[in-house]
């Protein structure tokens, strides 16, 4: 199974040297957020700590009410080293191999937003902490998929519906008015090449179809069983 990384690329651990950073030696060797679930690590201060951790239980609470298995250990690690990938600019990374998540530092990665302003939006720090929870929802998606090497785009509806929903109404509502879908969503209309040539579009039409009264919790089942595959159509 592929890491799944946010800009793209393959991501693996980078060890964060956290004696270099004496200031926030505090954080720096990994401390649980309430209820023990999710532990974070990495040289930041007490609010970036805290931050992570409510994105996390945003994330968590978000994917246990559309009926996930959300009783696993989260491990993330904020590091301000470049995460390593295929060559691509990266936010951020699940490593399914042993189940870190590894996300840049808000210092560090804030100009990489800047250059790529992901969903359009400026650099912010609640769009920074949606991107924490969408690495938290690939975490608990591996743990509930029920078939071998789900798809790129199964892990990726999950995680970006999350990320949409978690983020603050305000900042929410405007990625849904820069992004408009003027037609009705379906699963087949979620191709990957809409994913590969646009993950804005795709997260935004991912987040308007499970927002459909009859779709929702059902389509997350039918991702996570592999009642649905997303194939590439014929015409691609």
């Amino acid at each position: 199974m592929e890491n799944a990384c946010k800009i793209n690329g393959l991501g693996v651990f980078t060890l964060c040297l956290a004696a270099l950073f004496s200031s926030y030696s505090a954080v720096a060797g990994g401390n649980d957020c309430d209820g023990g679930q999710v532990t974070v690590s990495g040289p930041i201060s007490e609010t970036e700590f805290s931050r992570a951790c409510d994105a996390s239980t945003m994330a968590l609470e978000f994917l246990s009410n559309a009926g996930l298995k959300t009783n696993i250990p989260v491990t993330i690690n904020i590091t301000p080293h470049p995460i390593e990938s295929t060559g691509a600019d990266v936010f951020g990374c699940y490593d399914p191999h042993d189940g870190l998540i590894t996300v840049l530092k808000w210092d560090v990665c804030k100009p990489l937003f800047e250059k790529y302003r992901p969903f359009g939006q400026a650099a912010t720090r609640p769009i920074y902490d949606s991107l924490i929870a969408h690495e938290v929802a690939h975490a608990v998606a591996d743990a509930n998929f029920t078939i071998d090497d789900p798809s790129e785009p199964a892990h990726e509806y999950i995680a970006y519906v999350v990320q949409i929903a978690t983020m603050p109404k305000e900042i929410r509502e405007k990625v849904l008015r820069d992004f408009p879908v003027s037609d009705r969503v379906s699963l087949e209309t979620l191709h990957p090449v809409i994913l590969w040539m646009s993950p804005d579009v795709f997260a935004v039409r991912a987040y308007t179809h499970y927002e459909y009264p009859d779709q929702g919790h059902q389509a997350f089942q039918a991702i996570l069983s592999g009642d649905y595959l997303f194939p590439v159509p014929d015409d691609f």
